[in-house]
């Protein structure tokens, strides 16, 4: 599985894409499959869901689909997909690697050796923003002012850029490459960006010349990032098969995830973000961390259907094992989930 799509308009929903092109869309309270099609002949890059929660999703293929996750040809319970067609299909001429869109309108953005922003009624891209840059591998927008976008490039360049002007705006070239990016939710200048450097750097985009804050924990590159809704805690995946949990105000993480299971891939942390439609409170949504537990070893890497059916209820001897701790103290008493 090679990226991970969620619904900001309903967390219970998420979208996976493998190495083979194959998308699924998954319901994270029944646990039930309810779309599936094999969308691109190469490797998925990027999925992301629309205003009105339709499905976009990018490849290496130089094509973006549009899909309706509610079309009447989707029938979940007879396992037939072969005949679903997307709504719309957007030809490029280059591999995609990200995808994002807009928080309002119906507007995306994509990255190659460019950003494209697109209008979903269009087949052309709309307008074309690059600067300098050789490969960008994350785009993304901001949730609040939702005019500007931000990208990571290849070339270590952090780059932000405003549609109302149609052209890039601040510029940082960091020591080490930065995997992805995240926009806080609810302070709109903020945003954290995943290093190779085995750290997370909070910015004001503002002023970019300086980080507001250094995460440090990870021994390895960090490949994901993500903020909670709250904005007032993120979380991460690193090459080091571990995921994190910080507080943003804190330099240290609070707790870390690790099993033999997991894969060096980032894209867990997405699907732990969007378990959070499991609780109604922040309090609560602290408490339902047993969902990555169990989240973590629900599907195949190689994009096929679920390795196992999860259960909330941890079973007994059972050898796929999860192990929790905090940072804080090292000899603090472990507590072991199974998924």
């Amino acid at each position: 599985m090679y990226c991970i799509g969620k619904d900001w308009r309903k967390l219970s929903s998420v979208a996976s894409g493998s190495g083979d092109g194959v998308v699924k869309a998954w319901d994270l309270v029944s646990r039930e499959e309810m779309f599936s099609v094999h969308a691109h002949e190469g490797v998925m890059k990027g999925l992301c869901y629309t205003v009105d929660g339709r499905l976009l999703s990018c490849s290496t293929d130089k094509l973006i689909k549009l899909w309706d996750l509610e079309s009447k040809e989707v029938q979940p319970k007879s396992n037939s997909f072969a005949n679903v067609k997307p709504v719309q299909t957007y030809v490029g001429t280059q591999g995609y690697n990200a995808i994002d869109h807009h928080r309002n309108d119906a507007i995306f953005a994509t990255s190659s050796s460019v950003i494209d922003i697109w209008d979903e009624h269009r087949t052309q891209p709309t307008a074309t923003l690059s600067w300098g840059v050789d490969t960008i591998n994350a785009v993304k927008f901001n949730q609040t002012d939702t005019s500007v976008l931000a990208s990571a490039g290849t070339d270590r360049a952090l780059i932000l850029y405003d549609l109302r002007m149609t052209t890039p705006i601040s510029k940082l070239v960091t020591e080490l490459r930065t995997n992805a990016l995240s926009w806080n939710p609810m302070e709109a200048f903020n945003f954290a960006a995943a290093s190779e450097d085995h750290n997370i750097y909070i910015y004001d985009m503002r002023k970019l010349t300086r980080a507001l804050n250094v995460m440090k924990d990870h021994v390895s590159a960090v490949l994901d990032v993500d903020f909670s809704p709250t904005g007032e805690e993120l979380v991460t995946g690193s090459y080091d098969r571990s995921i994190r949990i910080f507080r943003t105000r804190e330099g240290r993480s609070r707790e870390i995830y690790h099993t033999k299971r997991m894969q060096r891939f980032p894209i867990i942390c997405r699907i732990w973000l969007t378990c959070k439609a499991c609780s109604q409170s922040s309090s609560a949504w602290m408490q339902s961390i047993s969902c990555l537990v169990v989240t973590m070893g629900m599907f195949d890497y190689g994009g096929q259907m679920p390795l196992i059916e999860p259960s909330f209820d941890p079973p007994v001897n059972n050898r796929n094992s999860i192990t929790k701790n905090t940072s804080k103290n090292s000899s603090s008493i472990c507590q072991r989930y199974d998924a």
